[in-house]
C-alpha cells in the first residue's frame, strides 16, 4: 500500500515537471510562437487582463475626459505588455537597445500624464489624477531587485486620489465608486504577478536570442536583400610610380624623419588642460595657439505660462501667480470652489464660505481663509502657510514638504491627515492676546504587535511626538 502511495505521488511530480517544460519555448515538443506564449506572459494576461477590461469599460461609460485617457492609458498598457514578451523570448539587452525597446512604454506614459496637466480644469480631475498616478506603476520593468515595492509607492499616490473619488461618488454615484476601485484591484493583481514571477526584476530569457532579432508580439520583418556584388575596378595607372616613390624613401634610413611636423606642448594632453576637457585634438591646431574646446550649446529657457485669476462656472481658478502678494476672492459663495496651481511667493485671501479649497504645486505661498465646508487640500507643496480665521471639518496634506497651519478658536476641532509630508507644524491660539502654541505633526511612526488584540498597533515615535 505505501508503495502504491508513493509510485502516486512521483508519477504526480513528473505529470507536474512535464507540464512546466511543455510551457518553455522550443521544449515539450511545441515551439513557441510569435506572440511569446510562455508561462510568464500567459500568467500576466490571466492577472491583469480581466481587471484592465473593467477599468477600461467603466471608463467609456462613464465618458468624456476619463474615457479619452483610457485609451491612452491603453496604448501604455499594450506598450507594457510587448515589453514583458520581449523578455521572455530574449536575453537582456544592452544598455542602447534597452533603451530603444523602452521608448514606446515611455512615449505612453507621457501621453497620460500630459492630458492630466491639458485639463486641470475638468470636472474629472481627481479621476485623471488618480490614473496620473497609477500609470507610473509600468516603470517596474526597469526596477531592480524590488519592483513590487516601486509599484507599492505608486500605488499609495493613487490612493490618495482614489480616496477623494469614493468620498464624493460612493453613494451619489455607484458606477465611478467601482471605477476608482478598478484601478486598485489593477495595481494589486500586478503586485502579486511581480512576486510570483519577477520578484527580483523583469525576468529576461537568458538562453534567449538578440532583443534586434525579435520584436514583441510581431514576428521579425525578413532580413533585407544583399548589395549588389562590387564591380571590379580597374587597377590605378600610376600604382607602379607610387610604389617606386614609396621605396625611395624608406631608402633614406634615419632621414626618412626629417620631414615630420614637431609636436609643440599645446598639442600635448598633458601640457594643454584644454585638450584633456574637450578630450579632441583639433586639426586645425596651429603652433603656439592651444587649442580651445568648444561652447556648450544654450540650453533653452522653460516658457512661462502666462497667470490666470478667473472664476470658471463654479470654481476660481489662480495659476502660475509670480509673487503677488494680493490675491483677493472676495465674491464667493457655499457652492463655489478654489484652485490654485503653481503659485510662487504669493498670498491669496479667500472671503466668505466657499465649498473647498486645493492649493497644488506652490511654493513660499499663503493663504488665508474664512469658512470651508468640505476641504481644504495641499497637495506637492512646498514651504506654504495657511491661516484659518473661521472654521474648515478638515485639513488634508499629500506629499508636501513644509506647511504651517494655523488655527483660530473655531477651528480648534479640525481634523488634519497628512500623508508623504514633512515638516508640518501646528500653531494654535492660548487666550485672548493673541499668542500661539506651535505643536509639530509627527512624521515618524512605530508599529508592534499586539498579542491580546491580536494585530498591530501603530503610534507616533516618542522621538517625533
Amino acid at each position: 500500500m505505501a508503495n502504491d502511495q508513493r509510485l502516486a505521488s512521483l508519477l504526480d511530480r513528473l505529470e507536474s515537471v512535464t507540464n512546466r517544460l511543455e510551457k518553455i519555448p522550443g521544449k515539450g515538443g511545441q515551439p513557441a510562437d510569435d506572440e511569446g506564449n510562455t508561462e510568464m506572459v500567459e500568467e500576466l494576461d490571466k492577472a491583469l487582463q480581466k481587471e484592465f477590461d473593467t477599468y477600461y469599460n467603466l471608463s467609456n461609460q462613464i465618458g468624456n475626459d476619463v474615457a479619452k485617457q483610457a485609451e491612452l492609458t491603453k496604448k501604455a498598457y499594450e506598450a507594457h505588455r510587448a515589453v514583458v514578451v520581449t523578455a521572455s523570448k530574449c536575453k537582456l539587452p544592452e544598455a542602447a537597445a534597452l533603451q530603444n525597446l523602452l521608448k514606446p512604454l515611455s512615449n505612453a506614459i507621457s501621453e497620460v500624464q500630459a492630458f492630466r496637466d491639458k485639463n486641470r480644469g475638468s470636472k474629472f480631475f481627481n479621476h485623471l489624477s488618480e490614473v496620473y498616478e497609477f500609470i507610473l506603476c509600468f516603470g517596474w520593468v526597469t526596477v531592480s531587485p524590488k519592483p513590487a515595492n516601486y509599484v507599492k509607492t505608486n500605488y499609495e499616490s493613487a490612493q490618495f486620489y482614489l480616496n477623494k473619488v469614493l468620498k464624493e461618488f460612493k453613494t451619489s454615484d455607484p458606477q465611478q465608486a467601482d471605477w476608482a476601485r478598478s484601478i486598485g484591484r489593477f495595481m494589486n493583481a500586478l503586485i502579486g504577478y511581480i512576486n510570483d514571477y519577477n520578484a527580483i526584476g523583469l525576468n529576461w530569457n537568458a538562453e534567449g536570442k538578440d532583443v534586434s532579432a525579435v520584436s514583441a508580439g510581431a514576428p521579425a520583418a525578413p532580413p533585407p536583400p544583399p548589395p549588389p556584388a562590387p564591380v571590379a575596378a580597374d587597377p590605378p595607372k600610376n600604382s607602379g610610380n607610387e610604389r617606386a616613390a614609396l621605396m625611395s624613401q624608406l631608402n633614406k634610413g634615419a632621414d626618412v624623419t626629417k620631414g615630420l611636423k614637431k609636436v609643440t606642448n599645446d598639442m600635448k594632453t598633458h601640457k594643454n588642460p584644454a585638450l584633456r576637457a574637450s578630450g579632441v585634438v583639433s586639426s586645425t591646431s596651429t603652433p603656439g595657439k592651444p587649442a580651445v574646446s568648444p561652447k556648450p550649446a544654450a540650453t533653452k529657457p522653460v516658457a512661462k505660462k502666462p497667470p490666470v485669476f478667473r472664476l470658471d462656472g463654479k470654481k476660481w481658478i489662480v495659476e502660475n501667480q509670480e509673487g503677488n502678494q494680493d490675491l483677493v476672492i472676495s465674491d464667493t459663495n457655499m457652492r463655489q470652489s478654489v484652485y490654485i496651481y503653481k503659485c510662487n511667493n504669493c498670498v491669496i485671501q479667500v472671503k466668505g464660505k466657499v465649498n473647498s479649497i486645493a492649493m497644488d504645486t506652490c511654493k513660499k505661498s499663503a493663504i488665508v481663509f474664512d469658512h470651508v465646508i468640505s476641504v481644504m487640500d495641499f497637495v506637492n507643496c512646498q514651504s506654504v502657510k495657511v491661516q484659518v480665521n473661521g472654521a474648515v471639518p478638515t485639513i488634508s496634506i499629500g506629499n508636501t514638504d513644509g506647511i504651517q497651519v494655523y488655527l483660530s478658536k473655531e477651528a480648534m476641532q479640525t481634523t488634519i491627515i497628512s500623508s508623504k509630508s514633512s515638516e508640518m507644524n501646528i500653531s494654535t491660539p492660548t487666550g485672548n492676546d493673541g499668542d500661539m502654541v506651535e505643536n509639530a505633526v509627527p512624521e515618524q511612526f512605530t508599529t508592534v504587535w499586539d498579542d491580546k488584540k491580536k494585530c498591530f498597533d501603530t503610534y507616533a515615535s516618542e522621538i517625533t511626538a
